[in-house]
């Protein structure tokens, strides 16, 4: 979810029509889901309702996708290199498991 969000507010920032590709139904739904108290998602939502250039659309993980396939790889490689930047973001207390405090990476 928030990798979603992180891509959002970039494509705020673009000014034009784009469409978001994720292979997280569930997040996907989730955002579509107008009774989240989530602030993350509630942010997204906010958003996309704002936003109305900026449209979500579900692609099937592990099939080839070229899109999805150098996604995975961009993920991967940004937890996995020494010395790429990573910007950490705070996350919601279900997402750290309970502990106050914890953050996630999202690559360059």
């Amino acid at each position: 979810m928030t990798a979603i969000y992180e891509e959002v507010k970039y494509a705020v920032t673009l000014q034009r029509d784009i469409k978001i590709w994720s292979d997280s139904q569930s997040s996907l739904k989730t955002i579509a889901n107008g009774s989240t108290t989530n602030k993350i998602e509630r942010e997204i939502q906010t958003l996309l309702l704002h936003y109305t250039n900026i449209r979500q659309g579900w692609t099937r993980a592990h099939v080839g996708h070229l899109g999805n396939e150098m996604d995975d790889y961009l993920a991967k490689t940004a937890i996995t290199t020494a010395g790429v930047s990573i910007h950490h973001v705070a996350l919601p207390r279900c997402s750290g498991m309970g502990h106050e405090g914890m953050t996630g990476a999202v690559g360059p």
